[in-house]
């Protein structure tokens, strides 16, 4: 009977939140310096493709994608000291839906950084946080 909910027929859809393609990259290049320390630069992307976010799939959240940047100092004694930049060209795509009446964030489906994809559906959405600067200092012992 499905109470209280009605039952739906969904042979032949995709589930939801579940994207076709997926893809993540990284590359590292590091170079030795004097006295024992070495230096890394490290770039990583990730691609997730669209996404269904109900079980009749009339509703999606678009295509995402990432790059990050990562430069690290390894000093001796396993002291070392990283620089980032993280969402490097500042994707603001969502990434989450919280459902109807909210959940997930305080995005509205009629927030025009949504771009009307998912207009009239009464869900929440999550967008990706911004391009973020900043640094670590880190000890291995």
């Amino acid at each position: 009977s499905g109470y209280p909910y009605p039952c739906v027929n969904v042979a032949g859809k995709d589930l939801p939140l579940i994207p076709h393609d997926t893809v993540s990259v990284g590359a590292t290049l590091t170079n030795p310096l004097p006295n024992g320390m070495e230096w890394s630069n490290r770039f990583e992307y990730y691609y997730l493709g669209p996404q269904y976010i109900d079980d009749s799939n009339l509703n999606w959240i678009p295509a995402k994608s990432n790059l990050d940047f990562f430069s690290t100092l390894l000093i001796r004694n396993g002291l070392s000291v990283t620089a980032f930049v993280r969402n490097i060209t500042d994707n603001r795509i969502p990434t989450a839906e919280g459902g109807p009446g909210g959940g997930a964030s305080t995005y509205l489906a009629s927030d025009p950084r949504l771009g009307g994809f998912a207009g009239q559906t009464g869900f929440d959405f999550a967008v990706a946080p911004p391009r973020e600067f900043g640094g670590t200092l880190d000890y291995t012992f």
